[in-house]
């Protein structure tokens, strides 16, 4: 059975983010299904509540709309944000996942949310390619195993990827 007050949330989602993230009424109808179908829990058994890929130049919106839809949702402190311009180099695989026995800011933050919030991967073009190999992992999966040797099962989590599109960048994965 749906909470009433998640129920009436869910009913307003749209409306709520059309009227705080102007402009992107066609991305917003297109995100708010997979919302609602991660939040009633209509989702494959362990695999994430949704994953979201946000394309656009900088100043779309992007990441407003996670910002937004989590605080609404779940409330702000829901959000775990990780500046990926931060995870440029392999060994940001260890500040990320933690190693010889450390979590890792990944556990840890995700521990702070008890294992429901949202991830926002901001600027996820930035990171280095291992890095997003983990993140792929994660994305399908919705499973990560940190440095102390604990797995996390993430299938709780939002997913969001924050990718800023520049005709550089574009060229850079075409390799």
């Amino acid at each position: 059975m749906i909470d009433a007050s998640l129920r009436e949330k869910l009913k307003a989602l749209e409306k709520c983010l059309c009227e705080s993230i102007l402009g992107q009424e066609e991305v917003i109808r297109e995100i708010v299904p997979i919302l609602i179908n991660g939040e009633l829990g209509i989702n494959s058994e362990g695999k994430p509540k949704a994953n979201l890929l946000l394309l656009g130049p900088p100043g779309a919106g992007k990441t407003d709309i996670c910002n937004v839809f989590t605080d609404y949702l779940l409330g702000s402190e829901k959000l775990i944000r990780f500046d990926m311009s931060e995870y440029q180099t392999v060994e940001s695989i260890y500040r990320l996942l933690g190693h010889n026995g450390e979590e890792g800011l990944f556990g840890l933050n995700y521990d702070r949310v008890d294992g429901a919030g949202t991830l926002l991967f901001d600027e996820i073009e930035k990171a280095h390619e291992r890095v997003l190999d983990l993140f792929l992992q994660l994305l399908s999966a919705a499973r990560i195993t940190l440095g102390s040797g604990r797995g996390v099962e993430s299938g709780g989590v939002l997913r969001c990827c924050d990718f800023e599109y520049r005709l550089a960048v574009i060229n850079r994965f075409k390799d």
